[in-house]
């Protein structure tokens, strides 16, 4: 298993010039954040897949793989999934460039015995939240909008997930034609009857993502706080 960081967006709710996995609300950044957890995990080298101002992330000092994805302004997430699937060819931990997480995040995942798996937690109140459909802890449906999902959610989409080989080769297929498509809310939804999806559910995890203003604040003054409190 290898793993990946999706960092070529544009992050442009956010407003602010730099790419969102380069902000630092301690000590490290973002990325640089996951990338020491990942490799605590043993999964160095890890690779990052990157855009917009990708020139900014290839100067961290950490040893990194980079694939890059020059269509990262018309294209979804599947898209930079999907390189750096094409040049890893392995099954693959993913995660997304604007997570603050404690590390049982990775632990449990890694930990699940099924090779496709999704973690997701407890309500956050955040907003903007991915709510999670998982009747015995199997993926059914994703959505921002509640409405969508045929009853109650099971939790909230973290964006940490593994994939196996199979399943990230017939989702290479199926995005095929479809260029900005999302890997998570589009991909996996498309293909949770083909393949088992399992939820890795940490109902009291510590973690936030950061999209807009309001993350980046709730980021620093709630989220941060409460990882260096049990760090």
């Amino acid at each position: 298993m290898k793993a990946v960081i999706l960092a070529a967006g544009l992050g442009s709710r956010l407003g602010f010039n730099r790419p969102k996995g380069l902000l630092a609300p301690g000590k490290e950044t973002l990325v640089q954040r996951s990338v020491r957890l990942l490799t605590q995990a043993g999964l160095a080298p890890v690779t990052l897949v990157v855009g917009h101002q990708a020139d900014q992330y290839r100067g961290l000092p950490e040893p990194l793989r980079f694939v890059d994805n020059p269509e990262y302004a018309s294209t979804g997430s599947l898209r930079s999934l999907m390189l750096a699937h094409q040049v890893l060819q392995d099954d693959l931990l993913v995660l997304e460039s604007d997570l603050l997480y404690e590390s049982r995040a990775l632990d449990c995942l890694l930990k699940c015995p099924e090779p496709n798996a999704i973690l997701t937690s407890g309500w956050t109140g955040a907003g903007d939240e991915v709510w999670i459909d998982a009747p015995d802890a199997r993926l059914r449906n994703m959505s921002k909008d509640r409405s969508q999902l045929e009853r109650s959610p099971d939790g909230e989409f973290v964006g940490i997930c593994r994939f196996s080989l199979g399943l990230l080769q017939d989702l290479q297929s199926w995005g095929a034609t479809r260029p900005e498509a999302h890997y998570e809310s589009d991909g996996l939804v498309a293909l949770c009857e083909k393949h088992r999806l399992d939820t890795v559910h940490v109902d009291d995890l510590i973690w936030c993502e950061v999209d807009d203003p309001h993350h980046w604040e709730r980021c620093q003054q709630l989220i941060l706080p409460r990882l260096r409190e049990i760090e």
